[in-house]
């Protein structure tokens, strides 16, 4: 997997799946970048809504394709 910050999980295209991972623990929540109005976000499984931001203690990680 590829790490990468939230300005590059912008510019990916819609539809590209990203998995957003919790450093201390190695978590991972398996998420894809939706367009919702004119911004970007990530959309979880179980439908819920995530704002593209950079935050302590987490990264983000492109899938291999």
């Amino acid at each position: 997997m590829k790490t990468l910050t939230a300005a590059q999980v912008k510019r990916l295209p819609v539809g590209t799946d990203v998995a957003l991972v919790r450093e201390s623990t190695g978590q991972r929540a398996l998420l894809w970048v939706v367009k919702s109005g004119r911004k970007k976000m990530l959309r979880g499984v179980f439908g819920w809504m995530h704002e593209i931001a950079d935050r302590p203690g987490w990264h983000y990680e492109e899938a291999e394709k």
